[in-house]
């Protein structure tokens, strides 16, 4: 499974001025309250833009007694911990049984993207790990390659051009620069040949 590597920051901003162009995410600074993700130049700068979101409503729902999961699959960053114990959309299903549950909900809360999001039927909760505010380099072990940046806890993140994305609990950011949704990570960096930037 992957693993992260944690640096603090409250807010992302892509930047149009990296020093390493081949990758939508190719540098962090970190300073006392922000933090800094360089994007390529060719990203134009303009007006302000609404906020982008893959709400609840444009996300996928599969149903099961207890719980429901909502998936964005547009937000896959291919870190497979919706696989351990049998995909979660086939545990969901059975959400009714404690153990289940508690595997369905586990899995769910460490998909690092935020592709899935567990919800309670009764009140229409989403069940959501609570991270703290955090930004870490994934590094895929099993893939031989370095993943996308974590970003956790709720922080900020402002396109180059003032575009405004959803805040969200988890979020992964590319860092190979491959990816067909930039910023969000789809996950080419474990593709053929495997991107490793050697930062952790």
């Amino acid at each position: 499974m992957p693993r992260a590597s944690q640096l603090s920051g409250m807010r992302v901003m892509l930047s149009r001025h990296p020093r390493n162009m081949h990758s939508a995410a190719a540098e962090i600074r970190i300073s006392n309250r922000s933090a800094t993700a360089c994007m390529p130049r060719s990203v134009s700068t303009g007006p302000k833009l609404p906020v982008e979101s893959p709400s609840r409503s444009r996300r996928k729902c599969s149903t099961g007694r207890r719980c429901n999961s909502l998936d964005a699959e547009v937000l896959c960053a291919f870190a497979r911990f919706c696989d351990p114990n049998g995909q979660v959309w086939n545990e969901v299903k059975d959400t009714d049984d404690p153990k289940v549950r508690v595997q369905f909900l586990q899995q769910v809360g460490n998909c690092p993207s935020g592709r899935l999001i567990a919800v309670d039927k009764h009140d229409g909760e989403s069940i959501e790990p609570k991270p703290t505010h955090s930004i870490g380099l994934v590094e895929d072990p099993a893939q031989k390659c370095s993943g996308p940046l974590w970003v956790r806890g709720g922080i900020a993140l402002v396109g180059a051009n003032g575009q405004a994305y959803e805040i969200r609990n988890r979020m992964t950011l590319c860092r190979c620069g491959k990816s067909e949704n930039k910023p969000f990570c789809t996950g080419p960096h474990a593709a053929d040949p495997q991107f490793r930037d050697g930062l952790v």
